[in-house]
């Protein structure tokens, strides 16, 4: 009967901490509505995203880009995620947070370095946990958009 508790209230627990971060594929209305108005937005601050947006919700720092699919339509394609004072995720956080930018998808095995953990998607998306406690999530879709953005006299530096 302790078990059933147990699994009743992490269940839960779960469900509540789901509805806190932002996911890769929202939009702009439903990021709003998790974490209320952005405290810093800009329509071009990444070459090729309509629009992005940092939010800030207890110790949770999310910067989103945008893509618009049509007008008023926008999807978000990269997220990044930092808690204050810069404090390193604990591997649950880490594991949740890839989890809920899966979009239906599965991460391959972390890749460890020196300086970085990163991860694969079986689509081609990537996360990267670097030094400074950023998690980046990346589509393919934001690799190949700013891939195309990049300015043609910096190309093969």
């Amino acid at each position: 009967m302790r078990m059933m508790k147990f699994y009743i209230l992490l269940a839960i627990i779960c469900s509540i901490a789901q509805s806190v971060f932002a996911r890769l594929g929202e939009s702009i209305t439903q990021v709003r509505e998790r974490y209320g108005n952005e405290v810093w937005g800009s329509t071009n601050a990444v070459p090729g995203m309509s629009y992005s947006a940092k939010f800030k919700k207890d110790e949770m720092q999310v910067e989103l880009h945008f893509v618009e699919d049509g007008p008023g339509i926008s999807r978000s394609v990269s997220v990044v995620f930092q808690k204050g004072n810069a404090k390193m995720f604990t591997q649950n956080e880490l594991d949740y947070l890839l989890e809920a930018n899966a979009q239906g998808h599965k991460w391959g095995r972390a890749q460890q370095s020196l300086m970085h953990i990163s991860w694969t998607r079986d689509d081609g998306a990537e996360a990267v946990y670097d030094s400074k406690h950023l998690l980046r999530i990346v589509t393919p879709e934001a690799k190949r958009i700013s891939s195309e953005a990049a300015p043609r006299n910096l190309h093969g530096f």
